[in-house]
C-alpha cells in the first residue's frame, strides 16, 4: 500500500481508450492517483510490488479465467487490497461471477456506470465494505436463488447473524460499528469467525451465503 495521502490505484484493462479515459479520470479527482493501467493481470504479483496499489479494477473480458486465477494470486500474496471487477453487465456469466466471489472480489461496476460510481466504490471498498451497481447485484440475486446451499447459517450467534444482515444492506465496517456501538475490532473479530463457520474467505462471500439461506 503506498505511504503518500494520495489513494493509489491500477487497473487491468485490455481496451486502450477507455483505460486511458479511466485513468484521466482518476487522475483529476483529488486525493486519488492511477499511475498505471495494464493489458494484462499477467504478471499481477509483480506489478503489486512496482506500484504498490491501494486498489484495484480488473476488467473481466481479459480472460475470466486469468481474472479469477490472478484473485487467488492476490489474496495469497496481498490480501488486505481490494479488487473491484469491471465489466459490460452482459459480459458475466453466471458460473463466474461466483468465482470472483469466493476468490474474494470487493465490487462488481458495469463500465456504462464506472464514472458516476467508481469514487464511491473505492470509498467504500477501502472502509471494509462491498459495491455492487444494482443491475449486477440483480443477477447476483438471481443466481443465488437458483443454487442450493447447506443450510450453515443457523449456526451463526445472534451478533453475527446482525452484522451479516447489516453487511447484506451495503453498510460498510465502519457503519456496522456504529450501528451496534461496538469497535471496528469487535466487528472485525465476528467477521473472522463468521468466515470459519461458513467456511468463506472474503465478506463478499459471507454476504452471497448469508443471503442465499435467508431465501430458502
Amino acid at each position: 500500500m503506498n505511504t503518500h495521502n494520495e489513494i493509489t490505484i491500477i487497473i487491468y484493462e485490455g481496451k486502450y481508450d477507455f483505460a486511458e479515459t479511466f485513468k484521466c479520470f482518476i487522475d483529476t479527482q483529488e486525493g486519488y492517483d492511477c499511475p498505471a493501467y495494464l493489458l494484462t493481470p499477467h504478471n499481477i504479483l509483480e506489478d503489486l510490488k512496482a506500484h504498490q496499489p491501494d486498489i484495484i479494477f480488473m476488467d473481466i473480458n481479459i480472460s475470466p479465467q486469468k481474472c479469477i486465477e490472478s484473485l487467488r494470486k492476490i489474496r495469497l500474496d496481498q490480501s488486505d487490497i481490494p479488487v473491484i471487477m469491471l465489466s459490460h453487465t452482459q459480459d458475466y456469466d453466471d458460473a463466474n461471477i461466483i468465482e470472483y466471489i469466493k476468490n474474494g472480489a470487493h465490487g462488481f461496476i458495469a463500465k456504462a456506470h464506472t464514472q458516476e460510481s467508481v469514487i464511491t466504490a473505492i470509498e467504500e471498498v477501502l472502509q471494509g465494505g462491498v459495491y455492487i451497481t444494482p443491475n449486477i447485484a440483480k443477477q447476483i440475486f438471481r443466481i443465488l436463488q437458483s443454487v442450493p446451499i447447506v443450510n450453515e447459517a443457523r449456526n451463526l450467534s445472534y451478533r453475527e447473524t446482525e452484522i451479516l444482515e447489516k453487511l447484506s444492506k451495503g453498510l460498510s465496517y465502519k457503519l456496522i460499528a456504529d450501528v451496534l456501538d461496538i469497535s471496528r475490532h469487535t466487528v472485525n473479530a465476528h467477521l473472522r469467525k463468521i468466515y470459519s463457520k461458513l467456511h468463506v474467505h472474503s465478506a463478499t462471500e459471507a454476504v452471497s451465503f448469508y443471503l442465499n439461506e435467508k431465501n430458502n
